[in-house]
């Protein structure tokens, strides 16, 4: 279990990978043509010359199979599946409301995060009962799907899934498939979350959300649009703690001034949004000053 959000999140999953035999990726929204090429790309039967072509998202893992001969299967939810449009629906209200403040309407907003947050979590829960199902029925059948599998005593699975869904590997840490043994392991000792984050967790657990977490959720997509914080982090996870560094000590009042529009001007030349990146040390990208509709 780990980040998935750059590049080098990866890196720690690659020597597991070695020792598995069947590889489950984590994929929403795939469909058999997907699987077919992932499984002829492990095989070897395919050159790789451009693994984001193959999977935009999650190319990583794809330059490591090549070639090994691992078995790969998938269990997350398929392209016509229901839980999608949730899923979808409810980032795209999630990720959209920062706009909506700096339109203006910012208590507008906060209900935007609120309800995409529990349209997404909604999907996610569903998406997860289906990879449980789906799992269940997989590791079973494995030597049937694999014939070079059939007889060897301890057959390796190795399924990646983002830190965030935690409830996921309990379930089956905890009702364990009959004859199998599950090993969680997380690809950070300690496991930063972003305020995005920590506001799906704490819905998918019914805690209480507050304004100023749906707030810090606005202002962090405001700084990683802003930001070119990959120039200065490596993981995700060294993300998620510079973005608690500038965030954290805001208070809903303070957030708030800060996505008041500019006197006959909205745009993201907002000085206190730039001295907030300034003073953290974070880099600015070109094109900053861009009117917000043109985006």
């Amino acid at each position: 279990m780990g980040f998935h959000g750059l590049r080098e999140d990866f890196e720690k999953l690659q020597p597991l990978l070695e020792k598995a035999d069947v590889y489950i990726p984590e994929k929403n929204g795939w469909d058999e043509r997907f699987l077919e090429n992932y499984n002829r790309v492990a095989q070897g039967e395919t050159p790789l010359i451009n693994p984001t072509l193959w999977d935009r998202a999650e190319p990583q893992p794809l330059r490591w199979i090549h070639g090994t001969k691992k078995h790969v299967a998938i269990v997350d939810v398929p392209k016509d599946h229901p839980a999608l449009e949730k899923l979808y629906q409810g980032f795209d209200e999630i990720h959209s409301a920062y706009i909506t403040a700096l339109k203006g309407d910012f208590d507008r907003a906060i209900t935007e995060v609120r309800e995409g947050v529990a349209l997404e979590t909604a999907g996610n829960i569903e998406r997860e009962e289906h990879i449980i199902e789906e799992i269940r029925k997989l590791i079973p059948l494995l030597p049937e799907r694999f014939p070079d599998l059939k007889g060897k005593k301890d057959i390796k699975v190795l399924m990646s899934i983002g830190a965030t869904h935690t409830p996921l590997a309990h379930e089956l840490k905890n009702e364990p498939i009959s004859d199998t043994r599950v090993h969680m392991k997380r690809s950070d000792k300690v496991t930063h979350y972003s305020h995005l984050e920590e506001l799906t967790r704490r819905q998918h657990w019914g805690k209480e959300i507050s304004d100023e977490l749906c707030a810090k959720v606005m202002i962090e997509d405001l700084i990683k649009w802003t930001a070119d914080l990959e120039a200065i982090t490596k993981y995700t996870n060294e993300e998620n703690v510079l973005l608690r560094q500038m965030i954290s000590r805001l208070s809903l009042d303070e957030i708030r001034e800060i996505f008041e529009p500019l006197e006959d001007e909205i745009t993201f030349s907002n000085r206190k949004v730039r001295e907030l990146l300034w003073e953290h040390g974070v880099k600015i990208e070109d094109g900053l000053d861009q009117d917000i509709y043109t985006t």
